[in-house]
């Protein structure tokens, strides 16, 4: 049982296709995290931070929008974001194999059809074709420690950096 006072973190890399229903098998490890009275019966599909096709589970994409639903006097770069996820997202429901089914839109718009890759991106899933995660998977090992740094110096005054509190240490660097 899912408790519901602590997030769901979705994590891995789950090799995956999208059959010629274009309907696609949510992750077993996902299905089994979710909670449809916490996190809602669907998901929904839309565009992502990383420009990536992004999948919510439902309660999650309504509360990430709710803090700007009310103003109807919204800053302008918020608006053209809400407005941008409004008319290129889409509610999906699960059928009874743990699959949803995506719009042809979507799959157009990013480029997704059979081999695809769905990758845990924390409160999301992120979909990503497969011949393109293989390309982008060499890790730049000399670049980790430069990304730990850039993120402790941008959560400075936000808590702790990344990997203390946890018993971990971040990397050090030459410069710091």
């Amino acid at each position: 049982m899912v408790d519901p006072r602590r997030p769901v973190h979705f994590l891995n890399v789950h090799e995956h296709s999208i059959d010629a229903k274009n309907r696609l098998a949510i992750p077993a490890e996902v299905r089994s995290a979710i909670d449809p009275k916490v996190h809602g019966e669907g998901w929904v599909a839309g565009p992502g931070l990383h420009g990536l096709l992004t999948l919510w589970p439902s309660r999650t994409f309504d509360g990430m929008l709710a803090p700007f639903s009310r103003d109807p006097l919204v800053d302008p770069a918020i608006d053209r974001w809400r407005t941008m996820l409004f008319r290129n997202s889409a509610r999906l429901d699960v059928d009874s194999a743990g699959r949803v089914r995506l719009p042809d839109r979507l799959l157009r718009a990013f480029g997704l059809s059979g081999n695809v890759v769905v990758l845990g991106a924390g409160d999301a899933l992120e979909l990503m074709d497969a011949e393109a995660w293989k390309a982008s998977q060499e890790l730049d090992v000399a670049g980790v420690t430069e990304v730990w740094s850039q993120a402790a110096a941008a959560q400075k005054g936000h808590g702790p950096a990344p990997g203390h509190g946890n018993g971990q240490h971040a990397p050090r660097t030459s410069t710091g």
